[in-house]
């Protein structure tokens, strides 16, 4: 049982070091370069639907002899539009928000190892507060 759970923990132990988190930190950002492909697929789509419906319900209007109704169906799909070019604003903020963290927290040191540096640095202040 105990040979399990120190087992355990070296995995945890090695897993966590700063080669390891360059590793890490390069799938992190093949997932966010996956998520925005994905994102931009998806809003390109929705664009073109929205033409598309748009142009289907402006025709049916200017066959009716209804400019105001072709209009009003031509500011709405502009409005949604926006909406999607909002929408694709707020993802590459946060995407950059993303890799910025990713850059300052993985680049630094390892988990393991900024553990190891506060377990030493706790030691030292140990000793010197309290000599024997």
């Amino acid at each position: 049982m105990k040979t399990s759970i120190i087992a355990i923990c070296l995995m945890f132990v090695v897993g966590c070091t700063t080669p390891t988190q360059r590793i890490a930190s390069q799938s992190l950002q093949r997932g966010v370069d996956q998520q925005h492909t994905v994102f931009y697929d998806m809003s390109r789509i929705a664009r073109q639907e929205l033409l598309n419906a748009g142009a289907a319900a402006a025709v049916i209007a200017a066959e009716n002899q209804d400019a105001t109704a072709a209009q009003a169906v031509v500011k709405e799909v502009f409005d949604k539009m926006n909406n999607i070019d909002w929408l694709h604003i707020q993802w590459e903020r946060s995407r950059t928000l993303v890799r910025m963290g990713q850059q300052y927290i993985w680049s630094q040191q390892g988990v393991f190892d900024i553990l190891k540096k506060e377990w030493e640095e706790a030691a030292k202040r140990a000793k010197t507060e309290q000599p024997n």
